[in-house]
């Protein structure tokens, strides 16, 4: 008896998912997100560790999901207006370190201790 190899599946990434072009034509298969690695990390979550908070203790006092937490941490969302103004209330951080955080973190490297943080 004999083992059948198949040929390898050969991935093109294609923005947040894979194809995957396999013997038989392709295959869609979705790719894990992940923060980019030459990002700093969010104000928010720069915020949060200084208060000693878990993203759940956060989620609590912002009346958010956690994985909505997670999700602005990590670049993949911007706060609707309503978690926005909770998070504003929160953290006291400006309205820019959430809106445009790329923007807002080279224009203050030292975040925290200007927001009396």
């Amino acid at each position: 008896m004999h083992a059948s190899h198949a040929p390898p599946l050969n991935p093109v990434e294609c923005g947040n998912f894979f194809l995957l072009e396999d013997h038989e034509g392709l295959m869609l298969a979705i790719m894990p997100r992940r923060q980019p690695a030459n990002k700093l990390p969010h104000p928010l979550c720069r915020w949060r560790d200084q208060q000693g908070l878990s993203q759940d203790q956060l989620t609590k006092m912002a009346e958010t999901t956690q994985g909505m937490i997670s999700h602005i941490e990590r670049y993949f969302r911007v706060p609707r207006v309503d978690i926005l103004e909770k998070l504003l209330d929160c953290s006291g951080l400006p309205a820019q370190a959430f809106m445009l955080p790329e923007r807002f973190l080279p224009q203050h490297p030292n975040l925290l201790r200007q927001y009396g943080l």
